[in-house]
């Protein structure tokens, strides 16, 4: 522990600050190395921030990139002007590797990745999905996928339910159970000039109308009728409000 102190204190005492361009840096370290090799580290305050794909040649041994991971190069606008920053050599991947890097978001996301945004445009580093539109979100446990057909802001809009109810022809059983009550003419004399019944309704003589219970005894009652036709019914219904509050996403992929 003494020693890693003392070291750091060492290497803070004179601080080097670099030179060159934002993608092409040149500085001679306060520590003393005669060539790049393994784990030489130094530290050095950056004169101006960094481009895309920096390297660094230290001491004059040669220009080497500089790098957060293995051929993964240190993102543009990492190094500030101004900052101090420490470096260490790696023979095998042959480059200058930025200690205590922490990428930002956008970096750890890999690309092609698709991603929902609360924004019209895409942000920056993004490109818009224009493949789906005026859709809803389904979560699911197993593929993901796409389907329906009716747009989102279709379906769920005002909706009145109209149309009528099917028609059933009801049967005798079905039927309520019913009989036609008459009255016979005078007494003794039931009998017309074509040989049939004399009805009345206003003179029922000594015989009341039929009261009883419908049965099939002759002389009880007169022939139905009816064409057991179906009928339908009307149907009107009041609307139904489907026009469901949201919020609108795009679907955006990292470049």
């Amino acid at each position: 522990m003494m020693a890693a102190i003392a070291k750091w204190r060492d290497d803070m005492a004179g601080i080097a600050v670099t030179a060159g361009s934002s993608t092409a840096y040149t500085v001679t370290a306060s520590q003393s190395y005669s060539a790049n090799a393994d784990g030489n580290t130094i530290t050095v305050q950056m004169h101006v921030t960094n481009g895309a794909s920096p390297t660094l040649n230290e001491g004059g041994h040669g220009a080497e990139a500089i790098r957060v991971a293995t051929d993964t190069a240190v993102p543009a606008g990492t190094l500030l002007a101004g900052s101090i920053q420490r470096f260490t050599f790696n023979a095998a991947d042959d480059c200058w590797y930025l200690e205590g890097y922490l990428p930002e978001p956008e970096d750890i996301i890999v690309a092609t990745t698709k991603m929902l945004f609360q924004q019209t445009a895409a942000p920056t580093g993004w490109t818009k999905d224009t493949t789906h539109n005026d859709k809803a979100l389904r979560v699911v446990s197993g593929t993901a996928s796409s389907g329906g057909s009716v747009a989102f802001t279709t379906a769920f809009a005002s909706q009145t339910p109209a149309g009528t109810v099917g028609g059933t022809a009801i049967t005798e059983a079905q039927m309520p159970l019913h009989g036609h009550p008459y009255r016979i003419g005078t007494p003794g004399g039931p009998i017309d000039s074509d040989g049939g019944f004399a009805l009345e309704n206003n003179n029922p003589g000594n015989f009341g109308a039929y009261t009883g219970t419908p049965d099939d005894t002759a002389g009880h009652q007169i022939g139905g009728t009816g064409g057991g036709a179906t009928h339908t019914h009307s149907f009107t219904g009041n609307a139904i409000n489907l026009a469901v509050s949201y919020i609108d996403l795009i679907i955006a992929t990292k470049d």
